[in-house]
């Protein structure tokens, strides 16, 4: 990882937690909808924040998930399931070709010609 896109993380984890702050000290919201009510509960839920951080798996456990996007999102959805979530889905895709993972509808002809 690059130290510019770790900066990016940082500020984004930064910028997320100054707004959770200032969120907790003003009054709470007023005219929120059930949806928005229910977003914003979930948003600033120390539970799925403690479900959302790898960090706390031993290293050994995150190895065997494979250190990857895909291993990594796997045990983050392993981990929601048990903080109580009723449903997850893991999105996996290759970045070195658009399209090659799930989806097929990519380049069919010349595909299939080549095998």
């Amino acid at each position: 990882m690059t130290l510019a896109r770790l900066d990016s993380r940082r500020s984004l984890v930064d910028q997320f937690e100054e707004q959770t702050r200032k969120l907790n000290d003003s009054a709470a919201p007023q005219g929120l909808d059930r949806f928005q009510e229910m977003a914003l509960s979930l948003m600033s839920s120390a539970k799925l924040r403690e479900a959302l951080d790898v960090g706390l798996e031993p290293m050994l456990l995150r190895e065997q998930y494979g250190m990857t996007l895909f291993g990594q999102a796997a045990l983050t959805g392993r981990r929601l399931l048990e903080a109580g979530a009723e449903l997850v889905s893991v999105f996996w895709d290759e970045y070195k070709v658009v399209n090659t993972a799930w989806d097929t509808h990519f380049n069919h002809f010349p595909r299939l010609a080549a095998c």
